[in-house]
């Protein structure tokens, strides 16, 4: 078993879900959870970071167990999950927002490349030109 499903399920005891309740509220399937936890699927980055954010948890204690299990203070506010669609909004530094944003186009490509059986790495170049192309960084 990995390290992060440990922790993961350890989480999400702790507040009391079931695996199908905890798939429910970040919008994966209870098999996935049930995968992560028994360490035969890792947790995208996206996934880690909407745990961590929803539950208050630090995100370096989930991914590594080092540090407090807490977190000081969460960056991602999710204003509206529907259809598919997260709003949201980013509070912070840019550095925060750049790791946001880059934890999203790797949650995107992952989606996409599962979903249609297309390599990763074709279709990260692919998430990416098209992002680049429509996000303009103000400084």
């Amino acid at each position: 078993m990995n390290e992060i499903g440990l922790r993961i399920r350890s989480l999400r005891k702790r507040f009391g879900y079931t695996q199908t309740e905890f798939a429910a509220l970040f919008g994966v399937t209870h098999a996935h959870i049930s995968a992560i936890e028994n360490g035969k699927d890792m947790p995208s980055k996206m996934l880690i970071m909407f745990i961590c954010e929803k539950l208050g948890t630090s995100r370096q204690w989930l991914e590594t167990g080092k540090g407090d299990m807490q977190s000081e203070k969460g960056y991602l506010k999710i204003l509206d999950k529907e259809n598919g669609k997260i709003a949201f909004e980013v509070n912070g530094n840019h550095m925060e927002m750049v790791r946001f944003v880059s934890a999203a186009i790797i949650f995107i490509a992952e989606q996409i490349s599962r979903e249609n059986g297309i390599p990763y790495d074709i279709v990260e170049k692919d998430v990416i030109s098209k992002v680049t192309g429509m996000v303009k960084l103000i400084s």
